[in-house]
């Protein structure tokens, strides 16, 4: 795994990177990423797949993106339970009283809160701000010109940031088309007495769903029962016979499980939804503090020791263990001027500490100095011969005598 320092700090000072890009203004149209792939930030099983491109020209392409997460109960009305269609299916949530989410068109997920004076105006992530009218319209918009409507919570428009816009047309509770000036730019066609959708039809392409059905696991009196069968996605195929193939059952210890291609198997817990295993790899999760914290993830497997993922956006600290055993703690500030900005880094190995860094600011959040400690060690047959701090000896060790500092 290649990995650069700037990347580390990047990633820990943004803190809801795995939420939403923020690295890209509005929409990021790519497809979402773990940092664990399989596994998303809060331990559930998440799995993200592009099935094909609508190119509008004007280098507008915009991917239809697939994702499973084995903690969604909402159910799209395209591919079923757990599943969503996000370019379909993309809709804007009210959480609580001040907290508010929006499932993009790409499927990423961006937070709103609400504006503690102005109480219809909702301040987002990477720099959404949305508005909430009336008629139960929340019109969502980015700073370089996306411009999403929500009604009724579900997906009404997309405008891009060259004034292009697109509008939904809904039948049944389902999207029948999207249009661009009144002209049918993207289908869906439904089998009509399966009541299930059979297709995808756009720019001369036909991606083909088919749903299978999916046993609901449930605790009954401290036991897993099946308890009914869910209609899900089953397959995905495009016109030119490539295709993804989804198949859920069951463990003997009546976990769900889902096989991707007959070549991937995951498995996750009932009650809580957390993974518990992929393939070849074990997952410990341990819960965040609450739902919009994350929660520690490790996994192992035969041929790998360990590997640690735990990011405390609140306490403004990420700690990561790396198969090689090196183990990295980066913190930053979460408060005042300088929040956002790195306190200190640390890379150990083996409970070896080998870097240290600390950072000073000015009271204007300007970085004053940073303090690098570098720690080397040297080794002989024997064993260890020497520890030297920033390229200088401060311990040897003759294995005629006894260590000298």
């Amino acid at each position: 795994m290649k990995r650069t320092y700037n990347t580390w700090i990047a990633a820990a000072l943004i803190g809801l990177a795995l939420s939403q890009p923020v690295y890209s203004c509005g929409v990021s149209w790519t497809v979402p990423k773990d940092h664990f792939d399989g596994v998303n930030e809060r331990g559930y099983v998440s799995i993200w797949q592009q099935i094909g491109t609508l190119d509008l020209g004007e280098e507008l392409k915009i991917p239809l993106i697939i994702g499973f997460e084995s903690n969604r109960e909402w159910s799209s009305p395209h591919v079923g339970q757990g599943f969503i269609l996000a370019l379909l299916d993309s809709r804007f949530e009210q959480v609580d009283e001040n907290l508010f989410r929006m499932i993009q068109p790409d499927g990423w997920t961006s937070v709103f809160r609400r504006d503690h004076k102005i109480k219809n105006i909702l301040g987002g992530q990477g720099g959404w701000k949305a508005e909430i009218t009336g008629d139960n319209t929340i019109t969502a918009y980015a700073t370089c010109g996306w411009k999403l409507v929500y009604k009724q919570g579900k997906i009404s428009s997309i405008g891009t940031p060259k004034g292009r816009t697109l509008d939904y047309v809904y039948s049944g509770g389902r999207v029948a088309e999207i249009r661009e000036k009144g002209s049918v730019v993207l289908s869906v066609k439904t089998d009509t007495l399966a009541g299930k959708v059979s297709s995808i039809v756009f720019k001369g392409q036909e991606i083909t769903l088919t749903q299978s059905d999916r046993p609901q696991v449930q605790l009954v009196k401290d036991q897993k029962l099946i308890t009914g069968m869910n209609s899900v996605l089953s397959s995905v195929n495009d016109n030119q016979g490539t295709g993804t193939n989804y198949s859920f059952s069951v463990d003997e210890k009546l976990n769900p499980s889902l096989k991707i291609d007959q070549t991937r198997l995951l498995v996750w817990d009932p009650v809580t939804k957390l993974i518990l295993r992929d393939g070849s790899w074990s997952y410990r999760i341990i819960p965040g503090e609450d739902a919009s914290s994350y929660a520690s993830i490790e996994r192992s497997n035969p041929l790998v020791k360990r590997e640690l993922w735990f990011l405390n956006a609140a306490k403004g600290e990420r700690t990561q263990i790396f198969s090689d055993g090196t183990k990295e703690v980066m913190t930053w500030f979460t408060s005042g001027s300088v929040t956002g900005q790195p306190r200190t880094f640390s890379r150990s190995i083996d409970g070896r500490l080998i870097l240290e860094e600390k950072y000073s600011y000015d009271d204007k959040g300007k970085l004053l100095r940073k303090l690098s400690n570098t720690t080397g060690f040297a080794y002989s047959a024997q064993g260890l011969e020497s520890v030297n701090l920033n390229g200088k000896p401060i311990y040897n060790l003759n294995y005629q005598n006894e260590g000298t500092k």
